[in-house]
């Protein structure tokens, strides 16, 4: 047992062999993308833990700072790096899914559809951040007027994200149903 999987992670699926048994060109190749797939997305997995790691990291040592700039200066900029390095790993996965998800796809609705649900998911997840953002300059705003209004409006304009994001999804399912694609 990993440390991995005693957490609960699964770092993707082993590499699959069985794809080279069929001898055919189009076998190997379909068995040579799949096992690529898997090990970048494993590789993409690590690399995520390490940013997340690396935010705990910036995070304590910005809040062990004490009056102390540089040290809360450098707690800012490893924090930033991580979250950075984080956004980049969730990209990477989400554009290795995609191009995963296309070229298995048989016709152009499927297509249409694993690119419309990738956007979707990267705008959802961006919305939540946004409100969570929006909540915490709120929340802490205490006497300044100007992070209550900036908390306000950023959860204002992250709820509308979402729900444009959710109607563009609904829409052109519906188009694609009605269609026959």
């Amino acid at each position: 047992m990993s440390v991995f999987s005693y957490f609960g992670i699964q770092l993707g699926t082993p590499l699959n062999y069985d794809a080279f048994n069929g001898g055919s060109i189009e076998g190997i190749m379909n068995g040579i993308y799949e096992n690529i797939g898997n090990i970048m997305g494993q590789v993409l997995t690590v690399m995520g833990i390490v940013g997340l790691i690396g935010i705990v990291y910036g995070a304590l040592m910005y809040s062990m700072a004490g009056a102390s700039p540089d040290k809360a200066g450098k707690g800012k900029k490893a924090i930033t790096n991580s979250i950075i390095g984080t956004i980049i790993c969730g990209v990477g996965t989400t554009v290795l899914s995609a191009i995963y998800g296309i070229m298995q796809a048989a016709d152009l609705n499927t297509v249409i559809t694993t690119i419309v649900d990738e956007l979707a998911f990267w705008v959802g997840a961006v919305s939540i951040t946004m409100i969570v953002y929006g909540a915490l300059l709120y929340a802490l705003g205490g006497t300044n007027p100007s992070n209550t209004a900036k908390g306000k409006q950023a959860i204002t304009m992250a709820c509308i994200g979402m729900a444009i994001a959710m109607l563009a999804e609904a829409i052109l399912h519906f188009v694609t149903n009605a269609v026959g694609l």
